[in-house]
């Protein structure tokens, strides 16, 4: 801290997402999932309360911001581990946000939208939306999604997607 004594606000953004077949116990590597639990909540409990004196001595507004994520609240059953760790995560924030209440240093969670990566083709295709749509939403402003439209995990055809249809789509993960 002696290298950047004016740090006023510190971005903890962390997270490693891999998919984990718990269906299958004989195959889940235990450690892989215990280090994507340490890099997506622990290592952030670790640096924020390394962060937090600095922050919290100055006589002036600070914040320390993380990066949670909507799984948190509505878990993906593919992805285990990074759905727990981002719940953990965000009951830490809430318990840390409400032990500094009245302090100068503000405790802030961004939980983005879903967002356009290679994680997510399997749930547009169960939400039954395309990203498209999400995005000029979130850009726009828009309340709810207008004008969305169905579309096939097969193709560009709309038509109603069936839980058989998304079975299939995730028995491949």
């Amino acid at each position: 801290m002696s290298h950047y004594p004016d740090l006023d606000c510190v971005f903890l953004n962390s997270g490693v997402q891999t998919q984990i077949r718990l269906s299958r116990p004989a195959e889940v590597d235990l450690d892989a999932f215990h280090a994507e639990m340490n890099t997506n909540f622990s290592r952030l409990v670790d640096l924020s309360t390394k962060f937090l004196p600095h922050l919290l001595q100055k006589p002036f507004p600070t914040a320390l911001i993380f990066t949670g994520s909507l799984l948190a609240f509505v878990p993906a059953v593919t992805v285990p581990a990074y759905s727990a760790s981002k719940a953990a995560l965000n009951t830490y924030i809430l318990c840390l946000r409400r032990q500094h209440q009245g302090s100068n240093t503000k405790i802030i969670e961004i939980s983005p939208p879903l967002v356009q990566s290679t994680h997510h083709p399997v749930i547009l295709c169960y939400l039954n939306l395309e990203l498209r749509w999400l995005t000029l939403a979130a850009f726009s402003g828009a309340p709810r999604l207008h004008g969305t439209r169905e579309r096939s995990c097969h193709g560009n055809a709309p038509r109603r997607i069936c839980r058989k249809d998304v079975g299939a789509a995730c028995d491949g993960l």
